[in-house]
């Protein structure tokens, strides 16, 4: 086998993943969290419109095979320098707004400014500047997917051990490139990308020294990095949701980007990727005023020298607040690890630093997590809304701290309460009423959350208290698993009014308290000044159930009226069927928009090579209706997998990045080994085997992504990260095997070595692969992760369909044949 082919093949399909996934943690920055699955789309849809250029260009001579492989590289290096500055160079969500009705424009508006404009008026994001810089993105796996396609074309006999070469490759970036963000940063792992793709190009300019042209092309990728590094290119200049007035220090990882800023004078705040901040504090008389009037203090108060863990501790607000007020043990958990650490690290020596107050113990890990393994009862677990802070956040829902608020996450916080702790859970509103849109789905959640508990009148178990703040309402849920006592209402009531802060007791219904002369009718009507609220979310509580069964989420789409759960843990749904909110009108467009684009893509990918009659041969290229069908499958089957997989186990992995590289590579790697395997296959047996595979595929699919996560979901919660992902890689690159046999051995079926059809089957399957991705968060949006298991599973028992069908044909054809002739 060619040595140059393998070393192109194996170089270009480790850098395609490795800027794929870098890809996903720029997006979660300069855009949202949930338009990740960008990153795969671009990079398929490039693979598949490089390989359409690959099946329409004339065939290469051996001899000069090589050099055009090295011009490509070339192209590439270029290509993935300018779209990665280009796209860091965009302003998506502008610093400067122009009011719609004035005219009037405001430039460097605060965090709460711009916060409250964009919530109101998310149709000032401009859509159109995604679109615009989505052909810049495209180009690197354009030539990427070119590259590929040409090796394929002109090595088609050896397809499947190339296309296991290919995935190998894809595994191996995956992993390595994500990993050296930590040491590297962003500019260094794109420093490093480029030094990736200049291996095989100097190798191939070794064995052809006198080609001066390639000589003096290999500079000009050079030259143009040098320019952008003294420039400062490959820089975050522009966090969507936030003003960047001065970055002090900026952390990357594989799960997430971490800066440290001024926001203002004299006060510091963390940003996790866009989505997520958290201010500064540290335990001195300033802060202390500051915090004093959060709805959270009013537990602290109430429970001194009690045991509190606080979920998303972040800068540290919480626990010199607890400190404060005299909480003995606080166990701290937080997931971005770098603020932990620049805390504990790099202001060690300020006084008051919140993770060095006595008492404190930190985790570095997934909140929900840390509780499942924790052996401790709390009188108190505090959490703050985490990652919906901006609009970015509110529009996104898709960080793995979203499943800290599934109705099967509040029964486990309640499971870990005495049986006097409070469970307290604060989080911001535009409006103060209570019951309706996604605010009433929270309270939904955690209603259901008391009923899987076992609860069985949770009316009894929650106060819901709120106060104003500036731009819209902070409300907290109290809840409990016992019910609440008169001298705990009365308790609650006397500590919120003696904040100052205008603190109301939504629910329960303080009248009996007045009735026996336990508060006056004053302070009735001051603490609980709307009284049909209460009946409200008396209602509510009665109204509400559980999200129960495999089948609940897909026979209930997604509504308000409703909690959330494990299965489908978003507040907002797809906006497909009805868009009930602004977020959700604005995440319906882009997927429409999308929707678009791809649906001309296909078309383009399918139909275009039909115009070309001649193969390589010399004969007309035939494409069996058989492998059309299975190759679209695939790609729609092997995306429904990995994406269900990608979401579900999010949740034990503790971030979507860390599930993405983990479930990826296994994949991958997996279904590299399969199609190496795939070629000890004889022509014979290959269509059988196809069958056998698929239907493995399928079983193993649904045991692996539905059957496991019912059975093992307290122990892969309970699990050390380190053994879940190691025991996670394995599984799914057992999957990724079986999978890995499908396609390569439906090529040999029905392909034969046309060269040229071998790159039309390239673009076919990354077109089933896009669609694949973009349905799969659709779908998960509206009607949960199962169905998109489910829809995988279905893709590859119609490949055995599909298969056993052309037999019948054929045997039919085949009988009527020698009928005829006899």
């Amino acid at each position: 086998m060619n040595r140059v082919n393998v070393l192109v093949l194996f170089v270009v399909s480790l850098v395609t993943l490795g800027v794929e996934v870098l890809l996903t943690r720029i997006f979660a920055v300069i855009l949202f969290s949930n338009h990740s699955f960008l990153a795969i789309s671009l990079t398929l849809l490039g693979t598949g419109a490089g390989a359409i250029l690959a099946y329409l260009s004339a065939k290469t001579p051996e001899e000069k095979q090589e050099i055009r492989q090295a011009w490509l590289l070339v192209f590439l290096a270029l290509a993935v320098l300018i779209s990665f500055y280009v796209l860091l160079q965009i302003e998506f969500v502008p610093r400067s707004i122009t009011d719609p009705e004035t005219g009037e424009m405001t430039k460097d508006l605060t965090f709460n400014q711009r916060n409250a404009i964009y919530t109101m008026n998310p149709a000032m994001f401009d859509m159109w500047k995604l679109y615009a810089v989505v052909p810049v993105i495209f180009l690197p796996f354009l030539f990427a997917g070119y590259i590929q396609a040409f090796v394929f074309r002109h090595a088609a006999k050896k397809f499947a051990v190339l296309y296991g070469v290919d995935l190998l490759a894809a595994t191996v970036g995956a992993v390595s490139i994500p990993l050296l963000l930590y040491p590297f940063g962003l500019q260094g792992t794109i420093i490093a990308i480029e030094m990736l793709i200049f291996l095989p190009l100097l190798y191939i300019l070794l064995l052809n020294r006198r080609n001066w042209k390639l000589w003096t092309a290999i500079a000009s990728p050079v030259l143009l990095l040098v320019i952008f590094l003294v420039f400062g290119g490959f820089t975050i200049r522009h966090a969507a949701g936030f003003s960047d007035k001065k970055t002090i220090r900026e952390y990357w990882t594989p799960m997430a980007r971490v800066a440290l800023m001024e926001y203002k004078k004299n006060r510091e705040m963390y940003m996790i990727d866009n989505s997520s901040r958290t201010y500064y504090a540290t335990y001195n008389e300033k802060d202390i005023k500051r915090y004093n009037d959060s709805l959270y203090t009013v537990p602290f108060e109430m429970k001194k020298d009690g045991r509190l863990m606080v979920i998303a501790s972040g800068g540290g607000q919480e626990l010199i607040m607890a400190h404060h007020y005299g909480i003995k043990e606080i166990d701290a958990v937080e997931i971005a690890g770098p603020i932990i650490r620049d805390i504990v690290n790099e202001k060690k020596d300020e006084p008051g630093n919140p993770y060095l107050l006595p008492g404190v113990n930190y985790f570095i890990a997934d909140g929900r997590s840390v509780v499942m393994r924790s052996q401790k009862k709390y009188d108190i677990i505090e959490m703050l809304e985490v990652n919906f802070h901006t609009m970015a956040g509110q529009i996104a829902q898709a960080w793995s701290p979203y499943f800290v608020f599934t109705q099967e996450a509040f029964s486990e916080y309640l499971e870990h309460l005495k049986a006097d702790g409070y469970l307290c859970y604060t989080f911001f509103s535009r409006g103060a009423e209570p019951t309706g849109g996604d605010k009433g789905r929270r309270f939904r959640s955690v209603v259901a959350g008391m009923l899987v508990s076992g609860i069985k009148e949770p009316e009894k178990h929650f106060v819901l208290t709120a106060r104003p703040f500036g731009y819209g309402y902070r409300s907290m849920v109290m809840a409990k698993p016992t019910p609440f006592t008169e001298d705990e209402l009365l308790q609650i009531a006397r500590v919120s009014d003696s904040r100052k802060a205008h603190i109301t007791i939504q629910y329960p219904d303080l009248a009996p308290l007045m009735e026996k002369g336990l508060i006056t009718e004053e302070e009735y009507n001051r603490w609980q000044p709307n009284k049909g609220w209460v009946k409200r979310v008396a209602k509510m509580c009665t109204d509400a159930r559980q999200l129960k069964g495999l089948w609940f989420n897909v026979k209930h789409a997604h509504s308000f009226s409703l909690g959330t759960n494990d299965d489908r843990p978003y507040l907002y749904g797809a906006g497909i069927r009805a868009a009930n909110s602004p977020q959700e009108k604005l995440i319906r467009d882009m997927y429409r928009n999308l929707f678009i684009i791809m649906g001309v893509l296909a078309i383009v990918f399918i139909i275009m090579p039909l115009v070309v009659k001649k193969s390589d041969t010399g004969g007309k290229v035939r494409m069996d209706f058989r492998l059309l069908m299975i190759l679209l499958l695939t790609g729609l089957g092997f995306m429904f997998l990995e994406m269900a997989g990608i979401y579900r186990f999010q949740l034990y992995m503790q971030h979507p990045t860390t599930a993405l590289i983990t479930i990826l590579s296994g994949m991958i790697l997996g279904a590299g080994l399969g199609s190496l395997h795939s070629d000890r296959i004889i022509l014979e047996k290959k269509q059988q085997s196809i069958m056998l595979y698929a239907t493995l595929s399928a079983v193993y699919g649904g045991l692996l992504l539905v059957l496991a996560p019912m059975l093992f979901h307290r122990l892969m919660l309970q699990m050390p990260l380190a053994a879940l992902l190691i025991a996670s890689f394995i599984l799914f690159a057992g999957l990724g095997f079986l999978l890995g046999h499908v396609v390569p051995l439906s090529v040999g079926a029905f392909a034969g070595d046309q060269g040229r059809l071998v790159a039309w089957c390239w673009a076919i399957t990354a077109t089933g692969s896009v669609f694949g991705t973009v349905l799969a968060s659709v779908v998960s949006r509206e009607y949960g992760m199962f169905l998109v298991s489910l829809l995988g599973v279905a893709c590859y028992l119609l490949i055995v369909v599909t298969v056993l069908l052309g037999m019948a044909v054929s045997r039919w054809i085949g009988g009527r044949t020698a009928a005829q002739s006899s």
